[in-house]
């Protein structure tokens, strides 16, 4: 179930900004679950082009310790975009101690180095 906008967080209501500007429907799973400290966003099928949305709402997050993006289409710009947004936002860089990704060419331990 959605959160209605009047019941909206800041961090919804910044998600659901940055996604209506780019012109996408919000994850409903990352509107309902953008402020908890584990981010379980297996297989919402996120490609490059999208994630820059969503990175950039994650960014503001002050509670994101686990970030999980297995089964997505996270390609390697989309990698870099998540390594960026780590590297820029120090709050998220001292807190997400744990990032999954699947099936890709670049390993989870080089992108958390990369972002540090």
């Amino acid at each position: 179930m959605a959160a209605k906008s009047g019941s909206l967080t800041e961090l919804q209501k910044r998600y659901t900004s940055l996604c209506k500007a780019a012109g996408k429907a919000p994850i409903q799973r990352l509107l309902q679950t953008i402020d908890q400290d584990i981010l379980e966003l297996r297989g919402l099928k996120i490609n490059d082009l999208e994630s820059f949305t969503y990175f950039t709402a994650l960014q503001y997050s002050v509670s994101i310790r686990s970030l999980c993006l297995e089964c997505n289409d996270l390609g390697s710009s989309g990698a870099i975009q998540l390594a960026q947004f780590l590297r820029e936002s120090v709050s998220l860089a001292e807190l997400v101690s744990e990032v999954a990704l699947s099936n890709r060419s670049f390993q989870e331990k080089r992108l958390l180095k990369i972002a540090h």
